[in-house]
């Protein structure tokens, strides 16, 4: 089952990113759903709402995605 993630990052992180530009971010988000079974799809910089990200992931078991804010 396909999941879309996004995200913004804190100050902090981005001070981080300018830091140090060469860190694969995807790669730390690849292991990281691989952890839990799953496989990333894509995942792309956003600018809307502050600079962030979106990530879209497949898992396949559902209990194992991030439960969706209400």
């Amino acid at each position: 089952m396909h999941f879309c993630l996004t995200g913004q990052y804190t100050p902090r992180a981005l001070n981080a990113i300018l830091e140090n530009p060469t860190i694969n971010r995807q790669e730390a988000a690849t292991k990281l759903i691989e952890a839990a079974g799953g496989k990333l799809i894509s995942m792309y910089s956003v600018a809307a709402d502050g600079p962030g990200v979106l990530v879209i992931f497949d898992v396949p078991d559902p209990s194992t995605a991030p439960p969706s804010p209400v």
